[in-house]
């Protein structure tokens, strides 16, 4: 088994338990969608929240010929699934809490926000993506998704997630065209 197997198995633990999770409150949206006051909204983030792995994983590839992983771009690796972990969390409630989850949306946008928001900035600056468009791309929206609780218009939290959803599939399709899996 090569390092890069063995980091990304152990990673995929963390990544499993919260897609698993997205999926789950995927079932519950679709279930309680009429009952809900923002379902769109809950349907972007929780796309989004499907898509982050598929773009961490694309952008970890590139490890996959490595003998040795430097301590620094491990913890680079692993800082993003834990985040992803932590976020998938604070926005989706367990099955009996989901009817209240327009409530709970408002205490936890702050740290849902920072938890998508803080890797996606500090990704580029550690040196984990290596393109300048990427790090364009992670840096506007990172920065979108940390500027989320300056306001409590609804209509900018469609915009960031939406933005966010967009960005990550540019960056997916991008990554997946450099690893030659078109």
């Amino acid at each position: 088994m090569s390092v890069f197997e063995f980091t990304t198995v152990l990673f995929g633990f963390v990544v499993a338990l919260g897609l698993a999770r997205v999926l789950g409150g995927i079932a519950d949206l679709i279930q309680f969608w009429h009952q809900l006051v923002n379902p769109y909204l809950f349907g972007i983030w929780f796309l989004l929240l499907v898509l982050l792995p598929i773009g961490w994983w694309t952008s970890i590839w590139r490890f996959s010929d490595s003998s040795s992983i430097p301590l620094q771009q491990l913890l680079s690796m692993f800082h993003v699934p834990v985040f992803m972990y932590i976020a998938t969390r604070l926005l989706v409630p367990t099955e009996s809490e989901f009817l209240a989850i327009n409530k709970r949306y408002d205490s936890i946008r702050t740290p849902f926000a920072m938890c998508l928001g803080l890797p996606t900035i500090v990704s580029p600056a550690i040196g984990f993506m290596t393109g300048s468009s990427e790090m364009v791309y992670l840096i506007i929206v990172g920065s979108l998704q940390i500027s989320l609780p300056l306001t409590n218009n609804r209509k900018y939290d469609y915009f960031v997630a939406a933005s966010s959803v967009v960005v990550y599939v540019a960056f997916i399709v991008q990554y997946r065209a450099v690893i030659g899996h078109v």
